[in-house]
């Protein structure tokens, strides 16, 4: 990401982050206050300083319960039915040895288990279970309404 006048031409920041952040990053940028309770955290500082300290592992999620846990060395991985996995990407970039199993990593287990999400939202109806019409465009412009447009006429439906 490189923003005018805050990142350093040429720097690479390999911390990682994840989607959550942005929102917050963008209200920084734009000089507004964050409301109580949002989630992620500001990532100005690393566009400021590609070597800022970086607590926040990047957390993801795919289907309800599966969540992996990203930090600077580590990927930690909880699927649903209670099984983990652990890589040290500094030694294992492919990440091809599952070091969860290992006693000897059981504190670096814990530290990233803790980012793990307690609930989880419900999973979003897939694209197939909608019903669109390719020839009818919506094109949503704000307040005042959307316009649908289709090969004869473009019509305003107001909001």
């Amino acid at each position: 990401m490189k923003v005018p006048g805050v990142t350093t031409a040429n720097s690479i920041c390999d911390r990682p982050v994840d989607m959550m952040n942005v929102f917050r990053l963008l209200l920084s940028l734009c000089g507004l206050p964050a409301k109580e309770g949002l989630d992620g955290h500001d990532m100005t500082p690393l566009l400021t300083d590609a070597l800022a300290e970086w607590i926040y592992p990047a957390v993801s999620e795919i289907q309800i319960g599966n969540a992996a846990v990203r930090s600077q060395n580590w990927r930690y991985i909880r699927y649903n039915d209670g099984t983990e996995e652990l890589y040290d990407r500094s030694n294992d970039p492919n990440e091809w040895y599952n070091l969860a199993g290992d006693p000897q990593y059981k504190q670096v287990i814990e530290e990233h288990r803790k980012w793990v999400p307690a609930s989880f939202a419900e999973t979003m109806p897939s694209k197939e279970s909608y019903s669109l019409t390719p020839q009818v465009i919506p094109i949503c412009t704000g307040k005042q309404g959307c316009l649908l447009m289709d090969e004869n006429d473009i019509k305003c439906l107001m909001i």
